[in-house]
Parts: C-alpha cells; structure tokens; sequence
C-alpha cells in the first residue's frame, strides 16, 4: 500500500490517503499523528500486508510519542528523530538492521494560509538538506 498527505494552504483540511491497487481511503486529519510504512486506516488496515517488525513498534512507540506531548506539532522533529527503542527506533540509521528499513530522510512541512514550507533533513542531527518556500528554495540566513 502508499500513503500520502495532502494539504493546501486555502484549505485549513490536511487529508490522509492510503491506497492500494483495489481501494482509497481518505481521512481528514484532526490531530497529531503518526504514520509508518503499513496501512492505518480503518477502511485497510485488515487488508493482506506485511507489516516489519520495526515499522510495527515504530507505529506503536510513535503513537506514544504523539499521546504523550504536550505539543505534537512543535515536537514533530524530536518524535521523528527518536531512537529510545533500540531494536525499533522511529529514526533508523544502522547498516545492520533486522529488516533493512533506514530512515532516508526526514520532512518537516508546514502549510499556513500564507506560505507552504518545508525542510528535508538527510541526517538525524544536521541541518536540512533543503529548505523551501512556496515551492522554492529558500534564501539561506547568515
């Protein structure tokens, strides 16, 4: 299955799509949440897949980050860039893992009524690889 986000900056709605060759779901978003690589919504989430072991416990750790903050949204990155599991964690980076899942990047997107914004991070503790605005890059800050 592929899941997707979509939003945009007329709309206040962040819509969640999942879908797979036979069936689409979608979901306006109405709270914080985390998403990993198997499908979540109630419409496929019975359907047949094969959910890994670390995309599993990151779903599971993740959704437990998110209930836990007190600020999800401002605690995006940190919950991203979690590795308190040391079997599973959110950010994946080890060469030798059980099932081959690394984190190969990290987006942080904010959509608001006057701009889109984005930052791609390549690495869990440098700085972004790209940052855009509005669909170009953004000017860098000395």
């Amino acid at each position: 299955g592929f899941h997707l986000t979509l939003a945009h900056r007329d709309s206040g709605d962040l819509l969640s799509v999942a879908f797979i060759d036979t069936h689409c779901s979608i979901q306006v978003v109405a709270a914080p949440l985390l998403h990993a690589n198997h499908m979540i919504h109630r419409a496929l989430r019975d359907r047949p897949q094969i959910i890994t072991g670390s995309s599993g416990w990151r779903q599971i750790v993740g959704d437990q980050l998110v209930a836990d903050s007190p600020d999800p949204a401002s605690d995006a990155l940190a919950i991203l860039r979690n590795q308190d599991n040391r079997n599973f964690p959110i950010y994946r980076e080890t060469s030798n893992d059980c099932d081959h899942e690394n984190t190969l990047a990290t987006a942080d997107i904010c959509v608001s009524q006057n701009r889109i914004e984005w930052q791609v991070y390549s690495s869990r503790n440098g700085p972004p690889q790209f940052h855009m605005i509005d669909g170009r890059r953004a000017e860098k800050q000395d």
